[in-house]
């Protein structure tokens, strides 16, 4: 703005077109901002404590969106249940159904770690390349926690997917790590959804006014 503002002896040579020029000048600014904010990434974060439905609920919307014909694309994880224990987890690819081993409570010393859980490479590769080649414009990653705080884990796709012009992202974060999250990637979310908390039908009556108004 000061770079384009005339010198002293033009604004008083030309003091009405000067005037005119700076208007001009600022509402271009101020388009171009309004440009930019809408085309940024809109962020719906889903949280809640281990084992509060997040996931679950991720399904269900999933659901919700192919009834209104909304095409999406991502990842969530399915749990891995024997004798009422978690001994692991799944990747789902959301547009395909496509499963792939990715946690599990057995592996070998060889494995990165995240907890109790040893991470399986193969799963790990087809679950960034996933994200990478996301071309919808609603995406899904279930979920963002410790791995990608420490650069691991979905934390590149990630990154990229918030350069992505005019997409819409639902994450699922543990309440634990939202803050952590939220400023490691620069995140200002839509709404953090508690699902403890809050009513489903008006996340999703959210996201879908978000899709249409945006579309």
């Amino acid at each position: 703005m000061i770079a384009n503002t005339p010198n002293v002896k033009t604004i008083l040579r030309n003091p009405v077109t000067v005037v005119h020029h700076l208007i001009g000048y600022a509402e271009s600014r101020l388009n171009e901002i309004r440009q930019n904010s809408f085309n940024k990434p809109k962020i719906y974060i889903i949280t809640g404590k281990t084992g509060s439905g997040k996931t679950s609920l991720i399904q269900n919307l999933i659901q919700k969106f192919l009834l209104e014909n909304i095409r999406l694309s991502g990842i969530y994880s399915a749990r891995i249940l024997e004798n009422d224990k978690t001994t692991g987890y799944d990747l789902v690819n959301i547009p395909t159904g496509e499963t792939k081993k990715f946690l599990r409570v057995q592996g070998n010393e060889n494995q990165q770690r995240i907890g109790k859980f040893y991470i399986d490479p193969v799963g790990m590769d087809k679950g960034n390349e996933i994200l990478m080649n996301s071309q919808s414009k609603l995406i899904i990653i279930d979920e963002i926690g410790k791995l990608e705080l420490e650069g691991r884990g979905w934390a590149h796709s990630l990154e990229q997917l918030l350069k992505k012009s005019g997409s819409h992202l639902i994450l699922s974060v543990r309440k634990e790590v939202i803050d952590k999250v939220t400023e490691k990637f620069m995140i200002s979310p839509k709404i953090i959804f508690n699902v403890e908390e809050q009513n489903e039908e008006d996340l999703f009556s959210l996201i879908l006014n978000e899709l249409q108004t945006h579309s």
